[in-house]
């Protein structure tokens, strides 16, 4: 079959064969990688990014609650002007927190989680927290104890605590889920990338065979 080719030829064909040959493992390999570092980089941003910033949204409610108490407590008025201006510091910053949580693309029964979430979260800031401290910065304890400590707000900020809770089980386990789906893929990748190299390695050295044969029977 190879008889009609010239030696210089038979050489360039098997030069080709090579190059062919390693673009058909490289290219699949390359586009295998990017989408590994696509999954593993969305999971990075859901473990990353939002686990952290639920955790901290979470905390800050437990923070924000106990300030006031302390506030409440105090009869140092300047520690608790203090206090409650951190405070009020901090809120600002979680609303900040809840928004790059919920930018780092929550789908899902995890967005219907978060917005149930979010929803209760503003209002236990707008309507309590808020307020109550403004009352504190006035004096007015009588009204601050009323907005912490009456039955309706005490129940929401059960709620909101109860709803940041599962929101953090569904997304850890969610995130898990993704980790697992990412590491299969990579699995998946690796071995189609060892067989494609493999089989490649074969037919160049089948075909290297037969070329060289040929160009050894003339050269004899």
């Amino acid at each position: 079959m190879l008889k009609r080719f010239t030696i210089v030829n038979r050489v360039r064909m098997l030069v080709c064969a090579s190059i062919a040959l390693l673009c058909l493992v490289s290219v699949p390999g390359w586009l295998g990688l990017q989408a590994t570092t696509s999954a593993l980089k969305q999971v990075h941003d859901q473990m990353a990014v939002a686990a952290v910033a639920l955790v901290n949204v979470e905390s800050d409610t437990y923070r924000a609650r106990m300030s006031l108490m302390t506030a409440l407590a105090s009869e140092d008025q300047e520690d608790s002007q203090r206090l409650l201006a951190n405070m009020e510091k901090r809120l600002k910053d979680t609303r900040k927190t809840w928004a790059s949580y919920m930018a780092t693309g929550v789908a899902g029964k995890e967005l219907e989680l978060a917005r149930e979430a979010e929803g209760s979260l503003t209002k236990l800031i707008d309507t309590v927290f808020m307020p109550a401290s403004a009352a504190l910065r006035a004096g007015d304890k009588d009204q601050a104890r009323n907005l912490l400590f009456s039955p309706e707000n005490r129940k929401m900020l059960g709620t909101t605590r109860a709803a940041l809770e599962k929101l953090i089980e569904v997304q850890q386990a969610d995130s898990q889920t993704q980790s697992e789906g990412a590491m299969a893929l990579a699995k998946r990748i690796l071995y189609a990338v060892g067989s494609m190299f493999a089989l490649a390695v074969a037919l160049l050295t089948v075909i290297g065979w037969l070329i060289g044969r040929s160009v050894a029977v003339p050269l004899r």
